[in-house]
């Protein structure tokens, strides 16, 4: 009898290893010039503990736009999977999944690629404490409509949007992509990409993290100005030789920057002559 439970339980066991296993698939925005290659970014990783979800190396991904496969990539030791493609002008949403016989079941992510003039300037915009005023445990946790929103800064952002191209920058963790977006979908702030950070240790500055990211755009962009709440926010955008805004409650303002108080005072200070 204790053999034949024995048996059962490892034929249970075994029955289990062959079941696909749980894993949190991610896709990420890009932006581009006109007839210029993107690369197409993806990130695997498996469910974790206390938030901490290891990244899934040697799988492939599947990158498609529509029903046409646009190609295929595997992740590597940080859980990333890149691919090349040219799109042409305008905005693309593209989706990124698992072959259905994969070890691992990820579903189905979105990743969009924003194809922009690059004489058209770009106003830069960070979303914790600037447009959004949730935490970030509201952020995972509520339904977008539950994570409050700046007084004004959907309507300012409306305004600005026909004057410049948006581009949402954060700090946030990766894998608050997909939380993010919808956030800023449901309350109807106009379109554009965001992008975000993996959070390790050796990213932990977000001064850092944005001054990069803006210097490696401004090969191909042109940076007219950027709106944060933090020190770290208008150092970032000044660096890159941007018109430097910040709004909130921050009370060092580096030399060069603005400090103003609501989303009309950005939109007026921003508009066009």
């Amino acid at each position: 009898m204790r053999f034949s439970n024995t048996v059962a339980v490892l034929l249970l066991i075994a029955a289990c290893g062959d079941e696909p296993r749980e894993a949190r698939l991610q896709g990420f925005d890009a932006v581009a010039t006109p007839g210029s290659a993107v690369t197409l970014r993806a990130k695997l990783e498996r469910h974790g503990a206390l938030g901490i979800h290891p990244d899934v190396r040697g799988a492939e991904l599947v990158f498609r736009k529509g029903h046409q496969e646009l190609g295929r990539a595997r992740t590597g030791r940080d859980g990333l999977a890149s691919l090349e493609w040219r799109p042409d002008p305008g905005t693309h949403e593209l989706t990124v999944e698992l072959p259905a016989d994969h070890a691992w079941k990820g579903g189905r992510a979105v990743l969009r690629v924003f194809v922009r003039d690059a004489s058209r300037p770009v106003l830069v915009i960070d979303l914790d404490g600037t447009i959004c005023l949730g935490s970030t445990r509201e952020v995972l946790s509520s339904p977008p409509e539950k994570v409050p929103v700046f007084p004004g800064a959907q309507a300012a952002l409306e305004t600005l949007a026909r004057s410049y191209d948006l581009l949402y920058l954060t700090a946030r963790d990766d894998a608050l992509v997909a939380s993010s977006r919808a956030w800023l979908d449901h309350h109807r702030f106009p379109q554009g990409p965001l992008l975000v950070r993996d959070l390790t240790l050796w990213t932990l500055s977000a001064e850092r993290h944005k001054r990069e990211m803006l210097l490696e755009l401004k090969k191909s962009f042109r940076l007219a100005a950027g709106v944060g709440d933090r020190e770290e926010d208008a150092a970032a955008y000044l660096a890159a030789g941007m018109v430097a805004i910040l709004i909130g409650d921050e009370t060092k303002v580096p030399r060069g920057a603005r400090k103003l108080v609501t989303w009309a005072e950005v939109a007026k200070l921003l508009a066009p002559d």
